[in-house]
């Protein structure tokens, strides 16, 4: 293909000496100079024609050259086009990555892989940290250290899509890997109680791990709410203070993505969080005479494991007919696990009812 350039001419110099430069260059290109502007035109447009494709040389990982600034590939291996920035050992893999380019300045080496938060800026750069799950702020991750970055250094944080060549031994592959609250820019599977997704481990490899960057910070639950309404049962409590009865038989329920059992009096909620758990009881039952202050629990348990999570201890008075228990607290509940109500009384409770009962729970957050 022909190339067309354009060289400034000296002032002064005459038409025809011009047109002998370009004589020179193009007869064609003349031609339509001298003669036809409408021709002109066409050819013009003729040069600057879009072409159907770009071809790019195929490379793989064995005949790479060395780094360059500005230059561009397909790499076989990935199956995308690659371009080089300027941070080397940094590649910007089309439709596979994306970076955010920054400084470290915090006085110590930021490791390849590590998850940090932005520290501010300077020199019109942003400045870069490790991150760590003890607030919200802290635990506000941008990416992921695409390479190590020195002390004082430029590098670049990869804040979606493919991470390569990273030390990913003995981290777990295939599951969602959330921001350590104990180390400094380091994560695994356990989730802390600030919880940050940076995303998981295609490859665990010590030299050639794969890494899939996807954060997801400061996870909120969505809205769930379990809600029981107007239990019926017990109908008596035993003088019992070391055995529960539990709070069942509601007539009615409300479900938002969580579950009830109105029969077994049980609220299961979706997924591990903190929720507020509401328990509104009004009770009656016989003349407890002259007897005195005597004690009565109630409490949330975790049926599932069997353990108690919340109690609430009061007292019967003396000539007591009713009994009213009233709290709106924050209690950390299994996900997929069931909750009910129970009650335990020093007195035994004869014609026991409920005037009104609620049972509920609430996502707070995840």
């Amino acid at each position: 293909m022909a190339i067309l350039s354009w060289t400034d001419f000296v002032s002064g110099d005459t038409l025809a000496t011009i047109r002998a430069k370009i004589n020179g260059f193009s007869t064609a290109v003349v031609s339509q100079v001298n003669t036809n502007t409408t021709g002109l035109a066409a050819l013009l447009t003729s040069f600057t024609s879009p072409k159907e494709k770009v071809e790019f040389e195929i490379l793989t990982e064995l005949n790479i050259p060395p780094y360059q600034e500005g230059i561009a590939y397909y790499n076989d291996e990935y199956g995308a086009v690659v371009v080089t920035g300027n941070v080397e050992g940094v590649t910007t893999e089309i439709g596979h990555n994306m970076h955010i380019h920054v400084i470290n300045n915090t006085g110590a080496i930021i490791e390849k892989g590590m998850a940090c938060i932005p520290d501010g800026t300077a020199g019109g750069v942003l400045q870069a940290k490790k991150a760590i799950a003890t607030t919200f702020a802290n635990a506000a991750v941008i990416g992921l250290a695409s390479t190590d970055i020195a002390i004082g250094g430029v590098g670049a944080l990869t804040a979606l899509g493919d991470l390569r060549n990273m030390n990913t031994n003995g981290m777990v592959t295939g599951q969602a890997l959330y921001l350590s609250d104990t180390v400094p820019g380091t994560f695994g599977t356990t989730k802390p109680a600030i919880k940050t997704v940076v995303g998981g481990v295609l490859i665990a490899d010590a030299t050639e791990g794969h890494f899939y960057v996807r954060i997801n910070r400061n996870i909120s639950l969505p809205l769930m709410l379990g809600d029981l309404l107007d239990a019926t049962a017990p109908t008596s409590l035993p003088a019992d203070l070391v055995n529960y009865t539990p709070v069942t038989l509601y007539n009615d329920n409300i479900e938002i993505v969580t579950t009830t059992d109105k029969t077994a009096g049980t609220i299961t909620p979706l997924l591990d969080g903190t929720y507020r758990v509401n328990i509104s009881l009004h009770m009656f039952f016989d003349n407890v005479g002259g007897a005195g202050k005597k004690e009565i629990y109630v409490a949330v348990r975790d049926v599932t494991d069997n353990v108690i999570v919340k109690e609430i201890r009061g007292f019967i008075l003396k000539d007591a007919e009713t009994y009213d228990v009233n709290d709106n607290g924050a209690a950390i509940l299994d996900g997929t696990h069931e909750y009910r109500l129970e009650i335990r009384s020093e007195l035994a409770l004869n014609n026991f009812a409920f005037s009104a009962s609620t049972f509920y729970i609430e996502s707070i957050i995840y």
